[in-house]
C-alpha cells in the first residue's frame, strides 16, 4: 500500500469515526452520503472496522423504518443509499461464500432487531392479521433491503443458507408470530431453497431434535411451514412434490425412513394446510406400487409398525379437499374381494386400514350430526369435495363389481349425501330407490334424511314419476313397498311417514294406475297398507282415484291372464281398503266408473227410434267432474258415463272366461255392498245414485212414467228386447238390482225396467204359447223367474203372487204367459197405491179371484206336474184375506 493510499484510508477512517458517531450530522446529505461511501470501502480494506461500519448501516436502515412507521417522508439520499448498500452488499454476497455468510447472519438479526423494537407501534399494533402485516412491512424500502441482502445469501451458498436458517429458526421462536412476515417475504425470493432447506431440516429433526431456546427446533420448523403452506401454497406444493420425488426415484436404502419422516410430521402438525398439501403431495408421488415397496422397506428395517403408517397416511388423505374423487379411487384400490390363500402381510394390512379408514369416516359423519346443536353442520373436508364429483361417485358404485366395494361405496354416498343434503340427497335417494335396494339402507334413508332434511324422499319420488322411465318406476315401486309393509309409526310434523308422502304423491299413483302400467299389482298392494287420509285428497284427487281403479280393474280383465282371480282378488281388497275410509265421493264416483263399464249403454244398433218418447241426451264429455259439479235434483243426481281411454265398440260387455264367472260375481257383488253399506248415513244417496247411473245405462231412451199401459204388453218393443239381451248376458244386473230392493224408494226408481222387463216377458211367452213346456225356453224362464224373485225381495206382490215362479218349470208356455199377465195386470191396478205405500213388513195373502183364479186355473191344469206344490197354493186361499195397506 502506497503513503498515498494510506494516507487516504486514514483520513476516511477519521472521517468515518467523526461522523457516524454525531447524530446531528447523521442525515447530513453532504455527509451521509460520504461517509456511506466511505463505510462500503472499509468494510472490505478494514476489517477490523466491520462491527462499527454494520452499526452505521443498522442505524441508517433504523432511520427508514421509522419514517415509514411514522408516515414521515425519509431523506431523499438516504433511500438512494438504502439503494446503494443493498447492491453493493448483494454483490459482495455473490462474489464471496465468507461474505454471503456474514452477511446473512447480520441481516437476520437485523429483521429480528426491527421487528421487536417496532412491534409496540400503533401502525403495527392495527395489523390484526398475518396478511395485514405482510403487507406493511413489504412496503418499507428499508426492511426489504435486508430481506433482498439475506435472500441473495441463502441463494449463493449453502453453507450461508444453513447458518441463515439456523439464525432465523432462533429469531422465529422468540417473536413468532410477529416474525412470520420474514417466512412469507423470504418464501417470495428464495422460497424452493428455503422450503426445501426446511423440509430436510424436519426430517433430520425426526430422529435427532435440537433445542434452542429451550424449545425444541423443530415445531419452529413447522410452524414456519405451516405458514408458508398457508400464505403460498402453489409454491410450497411444488417444492414438496419434487422433494417426495427425489427421495422415490433415490437409489438411497434408507429413503424410506425420510418418507416415514414426513408422514410422522404431518401426522403431528394436525391442523393448518400444511398437512393437506403435505398428504395432497404424498397422494400425488406414491400409486399403489409405490406404496407396497415402501412397506415393505419398513418391514425389513422394523423402523415402524407398518399398521400405524398406513393408518396415518390413509386417515390424512381424508383431509384432502382437492382430487376427493380420485382420492376414494385411490384408497378403494387397495380393497378386493378375493384374498389369496396365503395373504402378504402388507396386502393384508392396507386393505383392512383402508377399509377402517372409510367406515371411521362414515362413523364421524353420522356422530357429528347425532351431536350438532344450533342447525350448526360439522366440518368434515373430504364430505364436502365430494359434493362436485358425487355423480362420478355414483357411476364407480354402478360399475363396481365387488360386493364389499359396494357397501364401502354405499355407505360413502349415503353420508355424502347426508352431509350435503340439496341436490346431492336426491341424486341418492333416486338412484337408490331406481335400484333393487336392500330393506335396511331403504329404512335407514327414510329415518335418517328425513329427520335432518325434510320432504327430501318426496321431493326424490316425486322426479322419479316425473321422468316417465316405466323400468325406474317399477323398482322404486317395489322399494316403496318394502318401506310401506314396514311402516307403522304415526305422521308427525317433523318426521313424515311413508304413508303420509304417500298420500302427498296420490297424483301420481293415480295417474299410473289409468295408464295400465305395468306392475299395478304393486301399485295396488301400496295402496292396500294404507290406514287412512293422512293427508286428506282433494275433490279432484278422490276422483281421479276412483276412475283409477275402473281403470285397472279394466286393465286387468282386458289381460286376462292366469292369475286373473288373483288380481281381481288383490283389486276388491285395495278398493274395500279405500272404502273404508268412509269417503262419500269416493264411493260415488266408484260407482258410476264401475257401472259405465259393468253396464255400459246401449249402442244404437240395440234402441228403437221412437219420435214419440223424449229421450235423454247422452253427455259425450270427457271429464266426470264436470258432469257432477251441480246433481240436486233426482234427475240430474245421475252422473253420465266417462270416456275410457280403450273403447268397448266390439265387445260391448266384460268379457270374463265362462269358468270364472260365477267367482267374479261374488266379488262384484261383495264390492256393491261394501259401497252400498260400508256408510249408513250414506246409504240412501248411494243407492239413488246406483239407481238412476242403471237406469240410464240400461233404459236411456225410457220416459219417467210408470204406467202399466196394456198396449206394451201386446206388442213387441225393441227397446224391450233390448233389455232382455242386455239381462241375459249381464247376470251382475240383477245382483244390483236386489242390492236396491232392500230400500224401498230406490227400488221404485227401478219400476220402468221392471215394466218394460215384464212387458217383454209377456210377449215373448206369448210368441210361443203352445203346449211346450216351459224348461224348453230356459234363458225366459230364468229371467222370469228372477224377475218374481225380485219382486219379493222389494215387497211389492203378496201372496201366492210372490211365488208362482215356483211353478214356472212345471208348466207350459202359454201357462207362463197367463201367470205373468196376472202379475201385470195386479200391478197396473195398483200402481199409484204401490207408488205411495207400501206392502207392511208382514207379508199380506190376496184371495181376490181377480188374481188367485188364474193362478188355480194353471194348477188345475197342470195337476199331474204340480201336485207336489199344488197344496201350499191352494192352502193360501183359506186364509184371511190381507189388503195392501
Amino acid at each position: 500500500m502506497t503513503s498515498s493510499s494510506s494516507n487516504q484510508l486514514a483520513q476516511d477512517f477519521a472521517f468515518f469515526i467523526h461522523h457516524s458517531t454525531d447524530s446531528r450530522t447523521l442525515t447530513t446529505p453532504a455527509n451521509i452520503e460520504r461517509t456511506c461511501s466511505i463505510c462500503l470501502n472499509l468494510l472490505t480494506t478494514f476489517p477490523s472496522a466491520r462491527e462499527a461500519i454494520f452499526d452505521y448501516f443498522n442505524s441508517l436502515i433504523s432511520i427508514g423504518v421509522h419514517c415509514f412507521i411514522q408516515n414521515v417522508s425519509l431523506v431523499a439520499s438516504v433511500s438512494d443509499l438504502l439503494i446503494t448498500i443493498e447492491s453493493k452488499l448483494t454483490s459482495l454476497a455473490m462474489q464471496s461464500n465468507s461474505w454471503a455468510n456474514i452477511l446473512a447472519h447480520w441481516s437476520i438479526d437485523q429483521l429480528f432487531d426491527l421487528t421487536v423494537r417496532f412491534a409496540n407501534e400503533a401502525n403495527i399494533k392495527k395489523c390484526e392479521t398475518l396478511e395485514d402485516r405482510i403487507q406493511l412491512w413489504t412496503q418499507c424500502q428499508a426492511a426489504m433491503t435486508l430481506i433482498k441482502i439475506c435472500s441473495a445469501c441463502i441463494l449463493h451458498d449453502s453453507t450461508a443458507a444453513d447458518n441463515a436458517l439456523n439464525k432465523y429458526l432462533g429469531a422465529s421462536i422468540l417473536s413468532r408470530p410477529s416474525f412470520d412476515w420474514v417466512t412469507v417475504s423470504l418464501t417470495l425470493r428464495c422460497g424452493q431453497t428455503l422450503i426445501s432447506r426446511l423440509i430436510q431440516l424436519s426430517l433430520q429433526e425426526t430422529n435427532q431434535s435440537q433445542i434452542v431456546h429451550g424449545v425444541r427446533r423443530i415445531y419452529a420448523v413447522w410452524s414456519s411451514l405451516e405458514v408458508i403452506a398457508e400464505q403460498e401454497p402453489q409454491i410450497f406444493s411444488q417444492v414438496l412434490m419434487e422433494q417426495i420425488q427425489s427421495l422415490l426415484i433415490s437409489d438411497d436404502i434408507q429413503k424410506h425412513v425420510s418418507i416415514i419422516s414426513l408422514i410422522q410430521m404431518i401426522f403431528v402438525v394436525v391442523t393448518g394446510p400444511l398437512c393437506d398439501i403435505v398428504y395432497y403431495s404424498l397422494y400425488r408421488s406414491l400409486n399403489t406400487l409405490s406404496l407396497h415397496r415402501l412397506c415393505s422397506s419398513i418391514r425389513q428395517t422394523n423402523t415402524i409398525d407398518i399398521e400405524q403408517l398406513t393408518n396415518e397416511f390413509i386417515s390424512g388423505l381424508m383431509r384432502i379437499r382437492t382430487d376427493a374423487f380420485q382420492i376414494i379411487q385411490f384408497i378403494l384400490s387397495f380393497i378386493h374381494d378375493e384374498i389369496s390363500t396365503d395373504p402378504d402381510e402388507i396386502e393384508l394390512t392396507l386393505r383392512n386400514c383402508c377399509k377402517y379408514v372409510l367406515q371411521q369416516l362414515c362413523h364421524e359423519c353420522h356422530c357429528k350430526f347425532r351431536l350438532h346443536k344450533d342447525n350448526q353442520k360439522p366440518t368434515i373436508p373430504i364430505l364436502s369435495a365430494l359434493r362436485t364429483s358425487f355423480d362420478h361417485l355414483l357411476d364407480l358404485l354402478n360399475y363396481t363389481k365387488s360386493s364389499e366395494k359396494i357397501h364401502l361405496i354405499n355407505d360413502l354416498c349415503f353420508n355424502v349425501a347426508l352431509y350435503n343434503g340439496d341436490d346431492t340427497m336426491i341424486k341418492y335417494i333416486q338412484y337408490i330407490f331406481t335400484n333393487k335396494t336392500s330393506l335396511d339402507i331403504l329404512q335407514d334413508i327414510h329415518l335418517e334424511f328425513e329427520y335432518y332434511h325434510p320432504n327430501c324422499l318426496h321431493d326424490a319420488l316425486n322426479l322419479i314419476f316425473e321422468q316417465n322411465n316405466a323400468s325406474k318406476i317399477s323398482i322404486c315401486l317395489e322399494n316403496l313397498l318394502q318401506l310401506v309393509l314396514i311402516d307403522e309409526r304415526p305422521s308427525l310434523s317433523n318426521n313424515h311417514s311413508i304413508q303420509s308422502i304417500i298420500w302427498s304423491l296420490i297424483d301420481h299413483f293415480s295417474r299410473l294406475l289409468s295408464e295400465n302400467c305395468l306392475h299395478y299389482d304393486i301399485i295396488l298392494q301400496i295402496f292396500l297398507q294404507l290406514k287412512c287420509y293422512e293427508i286428506l285428497p282433494t275433490y279432484e284427487q278422490i276422483l281421479q282415484i276412483a276412475c283409477s281403479f275402473t281403470d285397472i280393474h279394466i286393465k286387468i280383465i282386458e289381460d286376462n291372464e292366469n292369475n286373473l282371480i288373483e288380481n281381481l282378488l288383490l283389486w276388491r281388497d285395495t278398493l274395500l281398503n279405500f272404502i273404508h275410509f268412509n269417503n262419500y265421493d269416493f264411493h260415488l264416483f266408484v260407482i258410476i266408473t264401475l257401472m259405465d263399464f259393468l253396464i255400459p249403454k246401449l249402442s244404437p244398433f240395440d234402441k228403437v227410434d221412437d219420435t214419440n218418447l223424449t229421450r235423454r241426451p247422452i253427455d259425450n264429455s270427457g271429464s266426470l267432474l264436470e258432469q257432477n259439479v251441480n246433481f240436486n235434483a233426482l234427475n240430474s243426481n245421475r252422473v253420465l258415463s266417462r270416456s275410457f281411454r280403450k273403447t268397448l265398440t266390439n265387445d260391448r260387455f266384460i268379457k270374463i272366461p265362462s269358468e270364472y264367472i260365477d267367482q267374479y260375481t261374488m266379488l262384484m257383488t261383495d264390492v256393491f255392498n261394501e259401497l252400498i253399506y260400508n256408510d249408513n248415513s250414506q246409504k240412501q244417496q248411494l243407492l239413488i245414485c246406483l239407481v238412476t247411473t242403471l237406469i240410464d245405462n240400461i233404459l236411456p231412451d225410457s220416459t219417467v212414467d210408470v204406467q202399466f199401459d196394456d198396449d206394451q204388453c201386446k206388442t213387441p218393443n225393441e227397446r224391450n228386447l233390448a233389455l232382455i239381451r242386455r239381462l241375459d248376458e249381464q247376470p251382475l244386473v240383477w245382483i244390483l238390482l236386489e242390492i236396491i230392493a232392500t230400500d224401498n224408494n230406490a227400488f221404485q226408481l227401478c219400476l220402468p225396467i221392471i215394466r218394460c222387463l215384464l212387458s217383454a216377458l209377456i210377449v215373448q211367452w206369448e210368441n210361443v204359447r203352445g203346449e211346450d213346456r216351459a224348461t224348453t225356453y230356459l234363458k225366459q224362464l230364468t229371467l222370469s223367474t228372477n224377475l218374481i224373485i225380485l219382486l219379493k225381495k222389494a215387497r211389492y206382490l203378496p201372496l201366492p203372487l210372490n211365488e208362482i215362479y215356483e211353478l214356472f218349470p212345471f208348466v207350459t208356455c202359454y201357462d207362463c204367459f197367463t201367470l205373468l199377465s196376472n202379475i201385470w195386470n195386479y200391478l197396473k191396478q195398483n200402481q199409484q197405491l204401490l207408488t205411495t205405500k207400501l206392502l207392511t213388513q208382514q207379508q199380506t195373502i190376496i184371495r181376490d179371484p181377480l188374481y188367485f183364479d188364474p193362478i188355480r186355473f194353471v194348477i188345475q191344469k197342470n195337476i199331474a206336474n204340480v201336485g207336489h206344490i199344488a197344496e201350499h197354493f191352494l192352502h193360501l186361499q183359506l186364509q184371511p184375506t190381507g189388503s195392501i195397506a
